[in-house]
Parts: C-alpha cells; sequence; structure tokens
C-alpha cells in the first residue's frame, strides 16, 4: 500500500549500525494529513479512545491554530516498508507499508494526535468551511522508521514510544503474539469478544467488550486442576481476583505457558459456562426460594458482560466479580472428574447452583466482605467442596 503525503520538509538519518534501517523526521501540514490515504492504527498497542480529555486537549490545541502544534505534540510514529522521495520538493513523498499485518506497519505512536487531525478536519469539511484556511498554520511532526523488520525490535520501539503515557503490559504481550494461541482456539462466537489491546471498545465506541486478556488468563488459571487440585489450598489460586496484572507478568515469564495450557474444547465450554452462570444466577436463586437481588454478592446485570444470551428474559442482577470467579475456579472438580463439558456443568449449575450461590453468601455474612473472600484460598476451596454432593449423586 502506498500513500502519498505532501510534506514541508523531510529529513533522513541512515543508521550507521545497520544500512538497510532508515529514518525520516517530517513535518506536514494537517491539512496534507487529511487529504492522504488512511494510514492504519492496527500496530498501536493501545486502541484510540477519542472521547478522553487528553483527546479533547489535542483538538482544542489544533483549532486554535496558533502555529505551535508541532511543537507542543509528540506526533506521529509510523513503521513501514520504505520511504521514497523526489529531489522536486513539490512532488509528494511515497510511504509503502506492507499489506501483511504480521511486519506491523502503521502508526505505533501517535494514533490519538492522527485520529484527532482526521476528525477536526473532517468536522470542518461538514461545517462547509476551509481545512487549508482554518488550520492554515498547523503543521505536524512525523517520524518514519523503514527496514525494521524483528517483532520484537518493533515491539520495543512500540513500548518506548508509548511510554509517557503507560500502556498496559497486556497490551505488549498482544502486540507480540503472545495471546495468538488463545485467539485461534477462541469458538467463533468468542472471536471478536475480547479485548486486548488497552482502551478498546467494540465499533460502535462506546460498547465495552465482555471481558479483557487478563480475565481470559484468570478463567484459565482458576480452573486449572493440575495446577490447583480440588482438595487443596493455595493462596497463588485466587490471583485472579486478587492481582490480575501479576498474572499477564506470570504468563510472559512462562515460557512454556505451562500453567495456562488448555485445550480448544476446554475453553469453549469454560467461555459459555460462565455466561450460562451470569445469565442465571440470579433465576436458579429465586426459583429456590431466595431473593437474589437482596444479597450482598449480587450486582446489576450487564447485557455486554455476555456473549451467549442464556436467558428467554433478561436478569435484573448477577454475581459480582468475588463471587463469580470462586464459584467458575470451582469447576474444576468437574475438569477433574474429565465431565469438563457445557451440557453437564449447565445441568449441574441448574439443579445445585442455589448451594453455591448460598455457600459463597454465607462466606460473605461471616467475613463481612466480598473483598475477603474473593481473596481467601480456603474459601474458594470451600466453595469447590460443595460439587462433591451432586457429583455422588450424578457420576
Amino acid at each position: 500500500m502506498n500513500i502519498e503525503l505532501y510534506v514541508q520538509s523531510i529529513k533522513s538519518h541512515p543508521d550507521s549500525n545497520n544500512p538497510k534501517r532508515k529514518e525520516y523526521t517530517v513535518i506536514a501540514s494537517a491539512l496534507s494529513i487529511h487529504e492522504a490515504v488512511d494510514i492504519s492504527t492496527d500496530a498501536n498497542p493501545r486502541h484510540q479512545k477519542m472521547t478522553t480529555s487528553v483527546t479533547k486537549g489535542i483538538k482544542e490545541s489544533l483549532l486554535s491554530n496558533d502555529g505551535l502544534f508541532r511543537y507542543k505534540n509528540q506526533g506521529i510514529t509510523i513503521n513501514c516498508e520504505s520511504v521514497h522521495l523526489e529531489n522536486d520538493p513539490t512532488k509528494p513523498i511515497v510511504i509503502t507499508l506492507s499489506e501483511d499485518a504480521e511486519d506491523q506497519n502503521g502508526i505505533i505512536n501517535g494514533g490519538h494526535s492522527y485520529r484527532a487531525i482526521k476528525e477536526v478536519c473532517k468536522d470542518i469539511e461538514d461545517s462547509g468551511k476551509s481545512v487549508e484556511e482554518v488550520l492554515s498554520n498547523q503543521s505536524v511532526l512525523i517520524r518514519l522508521f523503514s527496514g525494521i523488520q524483528e517483532r520484537e525490535s518493533i515491539v520495543s520501539i512500540a513500548e518506548g514510544q508509548n511510554s509517557s503515557v503507560s500502556v498496559t503490559k497486556e497490551a505488549f504481550t498482544h502486540m507480540n503474539k503472545g495471546f495468538d494461541e488463545f485467539i485461534n482456539k477462541l469458538p467463533a462466537v468468542w472471536k471478536d469478544e475480547i479485548q486486548f489491546k488497552q482502551n478498546e471498545v467494540k465499533d460502535d465506541g462506546r460498547t465495552p467488550f465482555a471481558m479483557d486478556s487478563r480475565d481470559l488468563l484468570g478463567l484459565i488459571w482458576a480452573t486449572n486442576s493440575t495446577k490447583f487440585p480440588s482438595g487443596s489450598v493455595d493462596k497463588l489460586l485466587t490471583r485472579p481476583y486478587s492481582s490480575k496484572s501479576s498474572l499477564v507478568t506470570h504468563f510472559d515469564k512462562d515460557e512454556g505457558k505451562i500453567d495456562f495450557l488448555i485445550t480448544k474444547e476446554k475453553l469453549k465450554n469454560l467461555l459459555f459456562i460462565r455466561d450460562y452462570i451470569i445469565c442465571n444466577a440470579e433465576r436458579v436463586y429465586n426459583e429456590n426460594g431466595g431473593r437474589f437481588g437482596n444479597l450482598r454478592i449480587s450486582e446489576k446485570f450487564s447485557e455486554s458482560s455476555v456473549v451467549n444470551k442464556y436467558y428467554e428474559q433478561k436478569p435484573n442482577n448477577t454475581l459480582s466479580r468475588g463471587a463469580l470467579l470462586p464459584i467458575i475456579s470451582s469447576y474444576r472438580v468437574f475438569d477433574e472428574k474429565e465431565m469438563f463439558d457445557f451440557a453437564t456443568m449447565k445441568d449441574a449449575w441448574d439443579d445445585h447452583g442455589f448451594k453455591l450461590i448460598n455457600g459463597i453468601n454465607e462466606l460473605v455474612e461471616v467475613r463481612e466482605s466480598i473483598t475477603e473472600v474473593g481473596k481467601d484460598s480456603i474459601s474458594w476451596s470451600q466453595i469447590a467442596a460443595i460439587w462433591y454432593e451432586w457429583l455422588g449423586r450424578n457420576q
């Protein structure tokens, strides 16, 4: 893909250590950015959320037309395949981007600035005004890198470029393809339902994803019956509740990903039972004479929190995270019995879910805190033990 960009100035900076690598610094007008073909921001580890105060500030700075935007803004960094320039300054430079997503070509930093420029220019045009006149004094600094093909190097550059505003570790893990094995194992309905990039929302610009990458790691970790046998007590089991970020660090350091091994079939069953419990906790409890909405472990149900809508009538409430995670983790008992399939676990929840909800609610009443139960491995072990009665009748 070729992008023609008219520039005010461009300077080349060869790499003495590697002649194949080149860097260019460019000054281009806001208008030329607007007129050029769209540049992909997929390589940026952070999704560009355009409703933040930071983005608002970028737009206000641009619209001031004070001629200082290029100095106040950190600019845009683009990783590309090559840059071609003519001796004639009236002709555009040509930036060539690989169309292979594996090459991580496109904007790796400054995505917010780029999209703010595009949006401001479009708004100006939509109002019937001239972009060239309204932004006559505004230009932007652009850094172009070419000849860098190693993914690790690109990720490292992106990490350094984005260091001024903290980017989450999991965003870089995803950029470095760390989550690809899980992504490839996701059931079809879950393919685009997990947030992997920081600040990412769905295409409508406001709807959140059902979960993020840390939640996914947490579910896999909490149902690992090999690492956490149901009859044992291990404080590390509760990390999905007490320290989600530490799981990302553990995942990155675990070379063989031994603690996160999961089959495609188990991952499907895990995600499906998660949704089923979230959708049916209130029903199961109320059908057994309870008043779910009065429980301390209940919270308002959000339709965006689930992918599979397992209900005829949308529930008002569901389990809070501090109650949901120990309950999902309790299904590692089924994994030990080689009964970790959705149909079996679904029937078990309909039959016995009331007792698990009661069990965790009683623990919360004793501890006087959902947080304390969520962090307590003994409580998680006690919840798992509630399944023994059901399994004794149904094996």
